[in-house]
């Protein structure tokens, strides 16, 4: 998808006129082109603290929260359709690669095979990495994980034909040099999805 920085990455185009070579419309699809990228990142950086859980919750906790349990990301054999799949699906070739980012299951990666034959993951539980392998063999395609945050691990990551990364944005405080590494590591296009809200924003008032 197109994206545009504001407070936060909002979605800029519809899926089924989607152009082959979006960086020649980005008028047409109402992206804002800004030259001050620098500001815009602070500011992201500065709305992801003011969402921090307070050093005198997070110090009595045994589990991360930011650990999330497996089964909650577990692939179902059809995956319903989206957007975001659709986009990602038309520049995909037959055989084609995909890399998904922050994999969990691997939910986004799955959606696009076919065409893809060979997906990649790269998430920081292994559990996660676990049950993405585990989908792919039951898909009969070929595959490879890697364990570690994104961009640290990026050069251990061979790129791919598309790059998807879902819901995982909200978690990176350092917002440019994780779009970057999306960005090189694709040959053909990135795809990034992210809620308008916090999926744990319900819980703010606690």
């Amino acid at each position: 998808m197109l994206l545009r920085l504001t407070h936060g990455l909002r979605v800029a185009a519809q899926a089924q006129n989607f152009p082959d070579e979006p960086s020649a419309h980005l008028a047409e699809y109402g992206v804002e082109v800004t030259a001050n990228v620098s500001d815009l990142a602070a500011q992201w950086s500065t709305d992801l603290a003011s969402w921090a859980i307070p050093n005198e919750i997070l110090s009595q906790v045994t589990t991360p929260p930011w650990v999330h349990p497996v089964a909650m990301f577990t692939v179902e054999e059809t995956i319903p359709d989206s957007i975001s799949h659709k986009v990602a699906r038309l520049v995909v070739p037959a055989g084609g690669t995909v890399l998904d980012v922050g994999s969990g299951g691997g939910r986004a990666a799955f959606a696009l095979v076919p065409p893809a034959a060979t997906v990649i993951a790269v998430d920081h539980q292994q559990g996660m990495l676990d049950e993405f392998a585990e989908a792919a063999a039951q898909r009969e395609v070929r595959h490879e994980e890697f364990l570690g945050d994104w961009p640290v691990v990026a050069g251990e990551v061979p790129k791919a034909d598309v790059v998807v990364c879902h819901h995982v944005a909200f978690n990176v405080a350092e917002i440019v040099p994780f779009l970057q590494a999306l960005n090189t590591h694709a040959h053909r296009r990135v795809v990034l999805e992210i809620p308008f809200h916090h999926p744990l924003t319900h819980l703010n008032p606690l």
